[in-house]
């Protein structure tokens, strides 16, 4: 046992003094550092929920300012891919060399042969020695017969009249119009022809007919020969409308077109298209609203099939009926797995989405190609649900844009195989968005309608005259003039 010495004693107690006296100053300022530390944790946690939110936000604002990009400035072409984008479920197949008869003109025939010229040679041209063993060959010039002349031609007609004592009236051998000069039917079919099929301006139509004919044609007159037309042509467009009404399917599909009057009824267009035929309807001047699908397609086949995008305006329109475009899902999976906004990861996932899709697609268009029988497609059916529903299951990679486009496939996944259980019905919304494109480029020249009423004429114009084109260029101004005469007998008949 150790016995300690006064002193010892002494310090050991002035120790524990001190002990006994700074433990309650050092347990709180344990406390408040312990409470200090709580609270930073708790921010800390705070902060990595911020952060990660703020990921999450900027991830998605970067795809949509990439999306926003590609709308205004185009997408960049990569020169090392192929040209071939694959998108649709095809291969990027190398193509068959062309011959070289495929780089030359097919020789006339002899019907369009409109002159024969011969050129003959006796002596050399450089030391005019007779030429001997005397060859021909023939060959073919194509040329412009018109700028050597001005396509131009002026009647004038000494119009005689009588007076008839029976009917008391007087009449003419032709009918004596209220303008002195006017211009003649195949002038004006021109003109439209310039605006709607050519896509050309007011301006434009009226430097190329100076150029060509000499003629000198207003602003004003080209949109009253526009309106003149319009109303002659209106029966093909009721005509054409009721027929695409009456069809097994349709397309539909809308785009922004400005109409610049207070008084418009609304920026968009429209379109209607035949599934079987390039026939389609135009409709100018109207709001994105679900009822102008509803008007066009009014009072025609009620089992009719709809061919459409996701847009939401058309899903109550035509019930189960409706076959969505598989074009435009793979067209957004696409632009995901080439996007150089998302993370390596993401991208690499979307990219794999991508290809997966391709092959279900690829696997349908097989499918649609063959012979219809219901029983096989039903079954064919079910297995490409199947890996569709596997395709749209969530994922921890998927951003924003992803998961969006994940849940309305969900919401609508049935649609996409309405082609399979009808026939004849097409996969893609891809037609009506190419009869479309003609409308869209008029539009990015001209920038829009300056009234209503230019709108309206325009949905008959290009419902009519395009719809006319597509089946025959080389016979349209024929078919376009037999139908302005039928209009006009028709209009001449007592009523």
């Amino acid at each position: 046992m150790i016995r300690l010495t006064n002193q010892e004693i002494k310090q050991r107690l002035v120790k524990l003094q001190n002990l006994e006296r700074l433990y309650p100053v050092a347990r709180e300022r344990i406390d408040k550092l312990e409470a200090v530390n709580k609270e930073l944790k708790q921010e800390n946690q705070e902060l990595w929920r911020i952060v990660a939110m703020q990921a999450q936000i900027i991830e998605k604002l970067k795809v949509r300012v990439e999306d926003l990009e590609i709308k205004i400035f185009g997408k960049k072409k990569d020169k090392k891919k192929s040209k071939g984008n694959g998108d649709g479920g095809e291969s990027n197949l190398v193509k068959d060399p062309r011959t070289t008869a495929s780089y030359r003109k097919p020789i006339p025939n002899e019907s369009e042969i409109t002159k024969t010229q011969e050129y003959p040679i006796a002596n050399c041209p450089d030391c005019g020695a007779p030429l001997t063993d005397l060859k021909i060959t023939t060959q073919y010039k194509i040329e412009l017969a018109f700028l050597d002349r001005i396509l131009k031609e002026i009647e004038k007609q000494n119009v005689q009249t009588g007076y008839c004592p029976k009917c008391k009236k007087r009449v003419s051998a032709i009918p004596i119009l209220p303008s002195q000069v006017y211009f003649g039917p195949n002038l004006k079919q021109f003109v439209c022809h310039s605006i709607i099929i050519l896509r050309l301006s007011f301006d434009q139509t009226k430097d190329l007919i100076k150029t060509i004919a000499d003629i000198d044609v207003s602003g004003g007159e080209i949109s009253g020969i526009m309106r003149e037309h319009s109303e002659l042509l209106k029966p093909e467009f009721e005509r054409i409308k009721k027929q695409i009404q009456n069809e097994p399917a349709v397309h539909f599909d809308e785009t922004v077109y400005k109409v610049f009057n207070e008084n418009t009824l609304g920026n968009y267009a429209w379109i209607m298209a035949s599934a079987k035929t390039n026939d389609a309807i135009f409709v100018f001047g109207k709001n994105r609203g679900q009822g102008n699908a509803k008007d066009l397609k009014r009072n025609g086949n009620p089992n009719q099939i709809g061919v459409t995008d996701n847009y939401a305006g058309y899903k109550n329109l035509f019930g189960s009926n409706h076959q969505l475009c598989w074009a435009h899902l793979i067209r957004k999976i696409r632009d995901l797995a080439q996007s150089e906004q998302l993370p390596k990861d993401k991208k690499e996932y979307c990219v794999e989405l991508h290809q997966s899709l391709k092959g279900i697609f690829y696997e349908l268009n097989q499918h649609l190609c063959l012979p219809f029988d219901l029983e096989i497609r039903k079954t064919v059916k079910e297995s490409l649900l199947d890996k569709l529903q596997e395709f749209s299951k969530p994922n921890a990679l998927e951003c924003d844009k992803l998961k969006t486009i994940k849940e309305n496939l969900t919401k609508d996944i049935e649609s996409y195989f309405t082609c399979l259980l009808h026939e004849g019905i097409p996969a893609t919304n891809n037609k009506a968005e190419q009869l479309l494109r003609h409308a869209v480029i008029k539009r990015k020249l001209s920038f829009g309608f300056k009234t209503q009423k230019g709108a309206d004429v325009a949905n008959v114009l290009f419902s009519v005259l395009l719809s006319l084109w597509r089946r025959s260029k080389e016979n349209f101004f024929v078919e376009y003039r037999r139908l302005l005469e039928e209009s006009r007998a028709l209009r001449a008949l007592p009523q």
